[in-house]
């Protein structure tokens, strides 16, 4: 008997057994969309699936965010509750499962779960608009961007937070007095200044780090400031699994 929905033909081809538990929940998340939404979309997976690494990189993500999800207390079906419900949830979860699929790197396709994670247990959501372009950026960075990313977010995460909870002069002098830290840590990891700033502009293009006032007080004459934003603490937050931040 022929079978006319595109997305049962897919899943006929993949019985839900165990190591395609991946694959077989995205494709339940699938069958709540439209079929006007889904329609190319399909048609991408269908060449896709033919290959076992591309089921498992699409496996890997979703294991990546349930893990993340019941870490925190959440169930899976909760996640079907929503995908039923919520539009702007299934449009960004299709959106990160075909990132996921294209991606040839195993640490992307986990970064793209635990994104999509920390929307869905944060007690202050972003929106999945900002998901979906949050997972485009990380596809389009590079590790050597992460790791800058992380340089500054380390040093700088509470001050930034302060400052977005109760922006005041003092906070972000507070903030600019991090900066000589922050190229010492540059510094003793081997990277040239100029790589360095390089990469910051980088992620100033991503709305992940921003450029400070040049302070004469505490910088040299060579010396450039430049500060994580409340998008680039919430990013790194997320990579490393720790409690979501309020970007209000």
């Amino acid at each position: 008997m022929a079978i006319d929905n595109p997305l049962d033909q897919v899943a006929a081809q993949y019985p839900e057994e165990q190591e395609n538990y991946g694959p077989t929940v995205v494709l339940k998340l699938f069958s709540l969309l439209p079929n006007g939404q889904i329609a190319g979309l399909v048609d991408a997976i269908r060449g896709h699936f033919s290959t076992r690494r591309s089921i498992e990189r699409l496996s890997a993500f979703v294991e990546t965010l349930i893990a993340e999800v019941q870490r925190h207390g959440k169930k899976i079906e909760e996640l079907e509750n929503q995908a039923a419900s919520d539009p702007d949830f299934s449009e960004a979860m299709v959106f990160a499962a075909t990132q996921a699929i294209l991606t040839t790197s195993a640490v992307k396709v986990q970064r793209y779960g635990l994104i999509v994670a920390t929307e869905l247990i944060t007690e202050h959501p972003q929106g999945w608009d900002e998901v979906s372009s949050l997972i485009s950026d990380v596809g389009r960075l590079s590790e050597a961007d992460i790791s800058v990313l992380r340089v500054i977010v380390e040093i700088q995460r509470e001050h930034v937070l302060q400052i977005a909870q109760n922006p005041s002069d003092y906070l972000y002098d507070a903030l600019a007095n991090t900066v000589g830290t922050v190229l010492q840590k540059a510094d003793r990891s081997g990277r040239s200044r100029n790589e360095f700033y390089s990469h910051l502009y980088r992620l100033a293009g991503f709305g992940l780090a921003m450029p400070l006032n040049w302070k004469t007080t505490a910088w040299g004459p060579s010396d450039q400031g430049f500060a994580a934003t409340l998008r680039g603490v919430y990013l790194v937050d997320a990579l490393d699994k720790r409690s979501p931040v309020d970007k209000s």
